[in-house]
């Protein structure tokens, strides 16, 4: 199979994709399957995808990848002797330790969770509170840099609490438990 037919082969699945466990396990193996001959093609779709679909597909689409990521972990740990560490690794060691995908997954991170909770009343009320505890799922396994994910919280945060956007939600500031960092929460408003 060329990398055009696996191209074309994946984009129909990934549109096919509910949030079934079985959905997602057949797109994770032919991504797995395909992933030596077109790994960053099949990205590539991904993101497209992830870019001009429906709400709901977008989720979706986020738990695909939550699901790739954490099998690639499995594989890649179940290989390795067990860290004494317990502090988050680094984005380098990361990468290695989780594939080609991870260091994808890394450079299109603030992308996706930006095209996955759309700045509208609707993105953040359908799909702000499932991305939200994947992101807390990432940070808690340290599946990414924190400094990663705080980018990514406080620049959703300050968009939103510092232009129009700010009569949908009620932020508060706090700090961060992994750190010093200061984290901004936001919930959305009672509409009215």
């Amino acid at each position: 199979m060329d990398a055009f037919s696996i191209r074309l082969d994946f984009l129909s699945l990934l549109r096919r994709l509910t949030a079934s466990q079985q959905s997602i396990a057949k797109l994770i193996a032919f991504a797995n399957v395909h992933a030596d001959k077109a790994r960053n093609d099949i990205w590539d779709c991904t993101v497209g995808e992830a870019e001009k679909t429906n709400l709901n597909a977008r989720l979706n689409i986020l738990f695909f990848i939550d699901a790739l990521l954490s099998e690639e972990n499995a594989g890649s740990t179940s290989q390795q002797p067990a860290s004494p560490s317990l502090l988050p690794m680094d984005e380098g060691s990361m990468a290695a330790a989780g594939g080609g995908y991870h260091a994808l997954a890394t450079r299109d991170l603030k992308k996706l969770l930006h095209f996955t909770v759309p700045d509208t009343w609707q993105g953040i009320r359908l799909n702000a509170a499932n991305a939200l505890t994947v992101s807390r799922v990432w940070w808690t396994v340290s599946r990414f840099h924190l400094s990663q994910l705080l980018a990514v919280k406080r620049n959703k945060s300050a968009d939103m609490t510092l232009d129009h956007r700010n009569d949908i939600w009620d932020c508060t500031v706090g700090e961060a438990e992994k750190g010093d960092s200061t984290l901004a929460w936001c919930t959305p408003k009672r509409r009215e």
